[in-house]
């Protein structure tokens, strides 16, 4: 099977991302102007990509100004670059550009000397530039892989959907994931782009996946493995792209295939780290004991491999009858007895750290009924009454009021909780591991 080139793939959909919402400005900035130039520069590029020179050199010739058809050889250009396409010829060239095949280098020349310096591209240029070379970082950057794993229902999608701050991949009281989905962190994305791989096939390009996107392809039973690429909020790149890898849960009686699936990959790719997903309130199961031993013996004795430990659930826990440090120091005893060696063990709320962070997106809206309903407990009881973590990190200053189901809170009390929640904790220990 060949290896899929994920990197190249994500390259590829983020500059038609950003092709899609790019805007081309007038000079003066003029609303009306813009969506002229706009209009006119993207079917020349897409007349362009489609190799239909002649729609090309009528909607070139409409631009008008020099400076606005240099910027669209220039991103034409990258974009052959990026697609492994080849660049048309001088002569196909010339005529969409309206000059004649001897004046070619002239041509390249002003592309690459008085563009940068026009006035009237200036802001576009520079749009496109700023991105251009973001992309040339980001590709360069090396990748940290984490897996996580878990038996089943422990919370491991509501775990990463927590670290994404928004649904992504589908969460139920069953075992819900069936492939192994990849999800490759990329500071300030907007959209989640992403693709599947059937057969070493690349199929299924989306430029802003969703929930029901990827529960369908997760559904598909020709898909292979999901790729995504988002924002990780709480992970910054800083030189490396962090990707988080979510598996089948191991114990599901509807597909031992499951357990093959996770198995297969932890033993097969090259990781940076693992992180375990156990349900604080199901400890020490027959089920999670022989998935805990199968991974120290064939994964982390082998390759020295640092694991997390997530209690997911914590809250659920009665505290008035169980207490949670107690519970944490004996679990960490248990593993000890497993093989993991000073096994650091964190408790985590994934369900209140996953709405909290989506409210402070404004995705309140997102939120269903019983949401809406669960959000000012939520906020109550990771404010004042449950501490997962109580540790001081640098916060954002800029207080402001969050609106939730007709509520107004203030962002300060929402990142209050949100730490209380214990995901901050996880995401720093993410980074401390990584950057090792």
């Amino acid at each position: 099977m060949n290896k899929v080139d994920e990197q190249f793939e994500f390259n590829k959909l983020n500059f038609l991302c950003f092709f899609q919402n790019q805007i081309i400005h007038d000079k003066k900035n003029r609303e009306k102007k813009n969506i002229q130039y706009t209009d006119c520069f993207k079917s020349a590029f897409n007349a362009l990509v489609n190799k239909n020179y002649i729609e090309a050199k009528t909607a070139c010739k409409s631009l008008r100004k020099k400076s606005l058809q240099w910027l669209l050889y220039f991103e034409f250009e990258f974009y052959c670059n990026v697609f492994k396409e080849r660049i048309p010829s001088k002569d196909n060239i010339a005529s969409v550009f309206g000059f004649s095949p001897k004046r070619y280098e002239n041509f390249i020349q002003k592309v690459t000397v008085k563009l940068p310096k026009n006035r009237f591209a200036e802001q576009s240029y520079n749009e496109f530039l700023n991105f251009k070379t973001k992309e040339d970082s980001y590709k360069r950057f090396p990748v940290k892989n984490i897996a996580i794993c878990a038996t089943m229902s422990a919370g491991k999608s509501t775990f990463v959907n927590a670290l994404l701050g928004k649904d992504v991949l589908p969460a139920r009281n069953e075992g819900t994931t069936a492939k192994i989905t990849s999800v490759y962190d990329k500071d300030g994305s907007k959209n989640l782009i992403g693709f599947v791989e059937k057969n070493s096939n690349i199929e299924n390009l989306c430029l802003d996946a969703n929930l029901s996107t990827i529960n369908s392809w997760n559904n598909d039973a020709e898909t292979n493995r999901i790729f995504l690429q988002g924002d990780l909020d709480g992970i910054g790149n800083k030189g490396l792209i962090v990707a988080v890898h979510d598996t089948p849960g191991t114990n599901n009686s509807g597909d031992r295939n499951h357990h093959k699936i996770t198995m297969d990959f932890l033993t097969s790719q090259k990781l940076d780290a693992l992180i375990f997903v156990a349900n604080a309130t199901q400890l020490k199961t027959t089920d999670e004991h022989a998935l805990l031993k199968e991974i120290f013996e064939k994964v982390v004795k082998q390759n020295n491999l640092p694991v997390i430990f997530v209690l997911n659930k914590a809250d659920e826990l009665d505290s008035e009858k169980e207490n949670i440090s107690e519970i944490i120091t004996e679990y960490g005893k248990y593993l000890s007895e497993i093989g993991f060696e000073i096994p650091k063990v964190f408790p985590v709320s994934s369900k209140a750290a996953r709405i909290l962070k989506m409210a402070m997106k404004d995705f309140g809206d997102k939120f269903t009924e019983s949401e809406c309903d669960a959000f000012p407990s939520i906020v109550k009881k990771f404010s004042k009454r449950l501490i997962l973590d109580n540790s001081n990190y640098d916060n954002d200053n800029n207080v402001s009021q969050i609106a939730v189901d007709g509520e107004t809170y203030e962002s300060s009390l929402l990142q209050s909780a949100l730490i209380h929640s214990g995901i901050n904790k996880i995401e720093k220990e993410i980074e401390l591991i990584v950057r090792r």
